[in-house]
């Protein structure tokens, strides 16, 4: 009895001490000392809203506005003890915070996790964070500069460090070879160079290590064999050069191998045979020599194989049993032999292009129906005395009307068969001159065809047809002056009103306008996009027929002073509209995905109904011999070209999506944006926007000629689109597909959020001060009268400055 009674006692303690207990864990806050570094931190951080709740350690407000941006994500969580609870974990993922790193964080002592990843952050990495126990250390996607910090290796409690997409430079310091506990390293997409340290040799517990993208020199170095445990290996284009060393070999379980654009000596097929677990293997454009060794064919797990653009030879086995590849691609070789059946899975990727298999004829296994799957065939094969053997698969190469692939016009299921739009200007111009050829356009074994007008849809006209139609290119009937040439207006004796452009064919960037307009848009038609009516080869001319837009081009009627068309705001609104559908319909729904590259008011033509059409597809990148031009080589307008595409060469379709922020800007407010300069405070209109998007004043835009008569909402909307168009960072672009969405207001438009003035925002902008100065320091004279402004096209970077051409926007663009 006496023992019950103790035990009874006991469990009566236990019971009310758990429950006291609970009750201090329930009173337990946050030390005001650490709440206010919290501040301290986000406040360095540039967030200009801060409310943190110290009882239950929760953030309840954090941004620079006072509602999170979409898809932002915040993590705050608190250690507690009977007393006290401390933080141990910050995250403040996507809130476009543009301040800097905090020194602060060492007020947090019982920190551990700190992700600052998805914001704009600059400068470099506090110092004084080395003395911190922090165990993981994520700031991807900022714009963090300068050298890594050496005293990042006194923090040896790290397991995870990811410095990638910014902009650090210098070496790697050897320090981080200290970091015996780090799992995962990632360096890619920054500016680092130097021999990487033989102290990483002792990161022996490394899972995953990137490089990418870096400037790193020296050779692929023989100590990383010592990191047994990895697991992802990445260095596409990190600088280091080749051989792959043969001790990688004892990497047994990595499972993504990526290796890509590496100089050095021809090398032999490296030797993977105990990386039995590979999933994803790449090792693009590493010189590599001789056969693929028949063990990659049996690596089950495998998904991805990547080998191109090296220089193996050999053929790729009869019977493939890999049931989870879904990207094979062998592009760049000089693979030969039968292309097996069994690498053609459902839903699966293949590029065979640029090889010496067997010719694949429309009665191969490959040119079949119910494939489904994305292929590439083009120039698989050295077939000799074929002029079409860069378009397999294909019996008759005819353009069906709206989007639908050059192909003989029947069904070929869900197969896409790439066939050279994706293949460079050395491509397209192949094969459109074998498609003049064929269709007899050009003098050959199958003759010229006779005179005929306009036939189905892209037609041939003689000379003799074009100069009867135009008056012998009567200078009464010009329409326009291009930068190739000048346009016509024509009638057909059909009473068909034509366009007609004159190009040179002495000049090489006549004649590669001229395949390119050809090439672009003679495969597909749509509302907003100019139709091509036919062409002409005759006599040493080169020449394009137009359908005729009746009120020329946006420029003239938005901003020209002669013949000027009021165009009040739902006019304005379906024109912006109208530019979108264009580009969304170049860049994601035709087969052919084109960048326009100049997108700008010129380029834009009104019909009778003033529906927008997107014209003039023949810009290329400049290749004249008697002119030094830098490697990298642009081509479109200052002002209207993107800043990462203007000043490094780097062409994405984003750079078509910044273009159409600018001209949007001119729907909007009726002015030009290299011409309008409001005071020496800014100098172009897209500048002032900026100016008016801080001070939250974007209606200011809306041309002043309109009055009040417009839709505010619509406005604000069409403003914000814009802005977001042209936002300097390409990733935060929005597709074309999205913006037709916003503008249409079927999805919201996500806030814009004013940045602070930096030295990435001023790029968008360098080219016009660039353009000013010129102007200042040759005393260069711009005459704007009644009936001309002058619109500077730049052709390239060069060595020996920009170079300039001068089109009358008042006339149709060429």
């Amino acid at each position: 009895m006496v023992a019950k009674s103790s035990s009874l006692f006991v469990l009566l303690v236990t019971v009310l001490s758990c429950s006291f207990s609970s009750v201090r864990f329930a009173e337990s806050k946050v030390p005001q000392d650490e709440i206010d570094a919290l501040q301290e931190i986000t406040s360095t951080m540039g967030a200009k809203f801060w409310k943190f709740n110290g009882d239950s350690c929760k953030i309840e407000m954090v941004g620079v506005t006072a509602d999170p941006p979409k898809g932002s994500e915040t993590g705050i969580s608190c250690d507690c003890n009977s007393t006290v609870c401390h933080v141990v974990t910050l995250a403040l993922k996507r809130y476009s915070l543009p301040g800097m790193l905090p020194p602060q964080l060492v007020k947090l002592p019982y920190l551990k996790e700190i992700d600052l990843s998805l914001n704009y952050l600059n400068g470099t990495i506090p110092g004084e964070w080395g003395a911190m126990q922090l165990t993981k250390i994520s700031l991807l996607v900022n714009r963090l500069s300068g050298e890594i910090p050496k005293e990042l290796g006194n923090i040896t409690t790290l397991t995870y460090l990811t410095l990638e997409a910014n902009q650090f430079s210098g070496v790697v310091p050897p320090e981080l070879g200290n970091l015996i506990n780090l799992g995962t390293l990632m360096l890619s997409s920054n500016r680092l160079t130097g021999k990487l340290p033989v102290a990483l040799a002792r990161l022996r517990n490394l899972t995953d290590f990137r490089i990418n993208d870096n400037n790193f020199n020296g050779t692929i170095p023989d100590f990383i064999q010592n990191w047994e445990k990895l697991e992802r290996l990445e260095m596409h284009a990190s600088g280091l050069q080749g051989p792959i060393p043969s001790n990688i070999s004892l990497l047994s379980n990595l499972q993504e191998l990526r290796i890509s654009d590496i100089k050095g000596p021809q090398q032999g097929f490296p030797t993977l045979t105990n990386m039995t677990g590979l999933v994803r293997l790449v090792l693009r454009n590493c010189n590599i020599s001789g056969e693929i060794p028949p063990y990659i064919w049996t690596i089950q797990n495998l998904e991805m194989l990547d080998v191109s653009f090296n220089k193996l030879v050999g053929e790729v086995p009869d019977t493939i049993n890999l049931e989870r590849l879904r990207f094979l691609i062998l592009t760049g070789n000089s693979l030969s032999g039968s292309v097996p059946g069994s690498i053609f899975k459902d839903g699966s990727n293949v590029d065979l292009s640029y090889n010496n298999f067997t010719w694949q004829g429309p009665e191969q296994r490959t040119c079949q129906d119910n494939i489904n799957l994305n292929l590439n065939l083009f120039r698989s094969s050295s077939t000799e005395n074929n002029l079409r053997r860069g378009l397999p698969c294909l019996k008759d190469l005819n353009c069906p009307r709206y989007s639908k692939d050059c192909s003989n016009g029947e069904s070929k299921g869900t197969a896409h068969i790439v066939a050279g739009a994706v293949v460079g200007a050395f491509g397209l111009v192949f094969v459109i001159l074998g498609i003049l050829w064929w269709k007899g356009y050009m003098p050959g074994k199958r003759g010229r065809k006779k005179d005929r007008g306009l036939d189905g849809q892209t037609g041939t006209f003689t000379l003799k047809q074009l100069k009867a139609a135009t008056n012998d290119f009567d200078s009464a009937n010009k329409i326009g002056e291009g930068g190739f040439g000048p346009v016509y207006k024509g009638q057909l004796p059909d009473g068909t009103v034509i366009a007609v452009k004159q190009l040179s064919s002495k000049s090489r960037q006549g004649n590669r306008e001229f395949l390119n307009e050809m090439g672009m848009i003679s495969c597909f038609q749509h509302p907003n996009l100019v139709k091509l009516h036919g062409c002409c080869i005759d006599g040493g001319q080169l020449l394009l027929v137009y359908e005729y837009m009746e009120n020329n081009n946006l420029a003239r009627a938005l901003l020209g002073r002669e013949n000027h068309l009021k165009l009040d705001w739902p006019t304005r609104r379906n024109i912006c509209i109208g530019i979108a559908r264009g580009l969304a319909f170049l860049h994601e729904e035709s087969v052919l995905k084109i960048v326009h590259r100049d997108i700008k008011a010129t380029n834009v033509l009104l019909d009778r109904d003033l529906n927008a059409k997107i014209s003039d597809f023949g810009l290329a990148k400049l290749d004249e011999e008697e002119k030094t031009h830098m490697s990298t080589r642009v081509a479109g307008t200052i002002g209207y070209m993107a800043p990462e595409y203007a000043l490094w060469g780097h062409l994405t379709y984003k750079a078509d999506v910044y273009s159409f922020g600018v001209v949007a800007l001119e729907i909007i407010s009726g002015k030009n944006n290299n011409n309008y300069i409001p005071s020496d405070d800014w100098v172009c209109l897209l500048d002032w926007a900026c100016h008016l998007q801080q001070t939250g004043n974007l209606l200011e835009l809306v041309d002043e000629k309109l009055g009040s008569e417009f839709d505010q909402k619509e406005a604000e909307i069409m403003v914000k689109v814009a802005l977001i168009c042209t936002n300097a960072s390409a990733s935060l672009r929005p597709s074309m597909s999205e913006v037709v969405s916003m503008l249409e207001g079927q999805t919201p438009v996500p806030d814009v959020i004013p940045e602070p003035s930096t030295y990435i925002e001023d790029l968008r902008f360098k080219a016009m001060r660039d353009l000013h100065r010129q102007r200042q320091d040759h005393s260069l004279s711009i005459s704007r009268t009644q009936h001309s402004t002058t619109v500077h096209t730049f052709e390239s970077t060069s060595t020996s400055g920009l170079e300039f051409s001068e089109i009358n926007p008042d006339s149709t663009p060429s």
